[in-house]
């Protein structure tokens, strides 16, 4: 139980008072300067492709102000595809601004922040920042259209806790907590932490809202959306190559195609290796195959 997961995330993260809140504490942490008066807010942002041939987006968090756009992604299992995936989402995210008539000084910056619970490579710092870098004159560029934010909420534990830290430390303390209790005693005293906490409890009150339900209901519909487009590329492939192969043989890949469309889906998902090996009966080699 927390605040990570996919539903409960956008649950927490669509309330303006909270993201605000967490925001604010971020750009005073990295020293970010920016408008936090949130004109739009939404979860389960439809990113659109606009053409036929292009894939269409869903952000987890997108909030608008005067003269920022954040993007806000929550990961619990970060894959190597997983960065390019959120730099897609911003690059949408810029570019769509541009509509007609609107010239290129009035785009307005964008902030892409990550929060990564779980896999942390050894190489990497618990918090990253990546900014416009001129090499020639090694230096940051005067021009800051993108910022693009990694943090590893786990490794907040690493720190020691101190009643007086920085506030920003103790919203990824709360974030990186497994339960309620837990929770509680970061926010103790704190009001609009304590309403994160509230909420939070409340939510995973309701009916199908339990771990147990979230997960039986999305291993289905993975389960489902793998089948049914393995079925589709199977039959394409039996068909193509049933005088080689025989009809048989076709739906031999088109149950492989399945599995393979199970699995890619529940990876997309932040599924673990273990869970998607459980439910596609593919070996932990060639699911980390699908994943390099």
């Amino acid at each position: 139980m927390n605040a990570i997961k996919d539903k409960a995330f956008k649950h927490l993260f669509t309330r303006v008072e909270i993201i605000t809140d967490f925001l604010e504490s971020l750009y005073s942490y990295f020293g970010i300067e920016g408008d936090l008066n949130i004109k739009y807010l939404n979860g389960e942002q439809l990113i659109p492709g606009e053409y036929i041939n292009m894939k269409d987006f869903y952000g987890d968090i997108v909030a608008e102000t005067e003269d920022t756009i954040v993007s806000l992604e929550a990961y619990t299992n970060y894959m190597p595809f997983s960065e390019k995936k959120s730099f897609s989402y911003a690059a949408r995210l810029y570019g769509s601004q541009l509509k007609t008539n609107i010239s290129y000084g009035s785009l307005r910056k964008l902030i892409c922040i990550n929060l990564i619970a779980g896999n942390k490579p050894k190489k990497y710092n618990t918090m990253e920042i990546y900014k416009m870098f001129d090499i020639n004159h090694e230096k940051e560029m005067k021009i800051k259209p993108l910022k693009y934010i990694k943090i590893y909420i786990d490794m907040v534990k690493e720190i020691p806790y101190n009643k007086d830290e920085l506030r920003f430390i103790t919203w990824l303390r709360i974030l990186a907590c497994s339960n309620i209790s837990e929770m509680r005693k970061y926010a103790k005293g704190d009001v609009i932490m304590d309403k994160t906490v509230r909420y939070l409890e409340k939510f995973y009150a309701e009916e199908g809202n339990s771990r147990e339900d979230r997960f039986k209901s999305d291993l289905e519909d993975m389960r489902m959306i793998g089948q049914e487009e393995g079925l589709v590329k199977g039959e394409k492939i039996g068909i193509a190559k049933g005088k080689e192969l025989g009809i048989a043989e076709g739906k031999k890949l088109g149950i492989a195609e399945g599995r393979t469309e199970t699995a890619m889906a529940m990876l997309e998902n932040n599924f673990s290796i273990e869970d998607i090996a459980k439910v596609t009966k593919m070996s932990v080699n060639k699911i980390k195959a699908l994943i390099n």
